[in-house]
């Protein structure tokens, strides 16, 4: 006990001689405190972001690309891309309409062939209690 109590007293002597020596440390250590919590503030605010804008780009939740791997669904365009069949978007289409969700179409090539190359589902946020 009479040794902490010499540790203490001593260290506390010190620090009132040197003045600015404490003062420059404790200026160092509150610039490192704050330099972390700006860095991990700005890390979930890119990360919130990010998360927001990948969801405008793909205009919602779910995105259903055509694929020429799945020919029950997708027929090729004049243009030989692979396109979804109206039978498959008009499905999506009643289950969007049963779930109460929007579906929004995306279309390549010329105006003329009108082929869904892409459909984007985008379920209503949930309401919070």
């Amino acid at each position: 006990m009479k040794l902490l109590r010499f540790f203490l007293q001593h260290s506390l002597r010190d620090m009132w001689r040197n003045r600015s020596r404490t003062l420059f440390a404790l200026i160092c250590v509150a610039t490192g405190v704050s330099a972390v919590v700006a860095l991990r503030t700005i890390s979930f605010m890119v990360q919130d972001e990010l998360t927001t804008n990948l969801a405008e780009l793909n205009r919602g939740d779910i995105r259903l690309n055509a694929s020429r791997r799945v020919p029950e669904i997708v027929e090729l365009s004049p243009q030989n891309e692979p396109v979804f069949t109206r039978a498959a978007v008009d499905l999506v289409r009643e289950w969007a309409a049963r779930e109460g969700v929007a579906v929004s179409e995306a279309r390549t090539g010329s105006l003329e062939t009108a082929a869904m190359t892409a459909l984007a589902v985008g379920c209503p946020p949930a309401p919070r209690p």
